[in-house]
């Protein structure tokens, strides 16, 4: 058996938003693994990063360098978030 349509990230995600009161475009999310998926289409910016598995970019809406080459702050920092 699998893991259900209505159990996973995305809905922790938007569940999780909802309760704190914030707009999903005001959301972003970093994954690597296909259990990432439904979380990377729901959040207002996604980042597939590059040790991801390859099914995955096609979630995200952009790609960044992998975990161990500082990904998550080099998505930030596209975004002009961080410096």
């Amino acid at each position: 058996m699998g893991i259900r349509d209505n159990v996973n990230k995305g809905i922790g995600v938007k569940t999780f938003l909802e309760y704190l009161g914030l707009q999903r475009e005001n959301s972003i999310a970093f994954g690597d693994g296909l259990n990432d998926k439904e979380m990377l289409a729901f959040a207002g910016e996604s980042f597939a990063m590059g040790n991801a598995h390859t099914d995955l970019f096609s979630y995200a809406k952009n790609k960044t360098t992998d975990v161990l080459n500082a990904g998550v702050y080099n998505g930030l920092n596209s975004l002009g978030l961080i410096d």
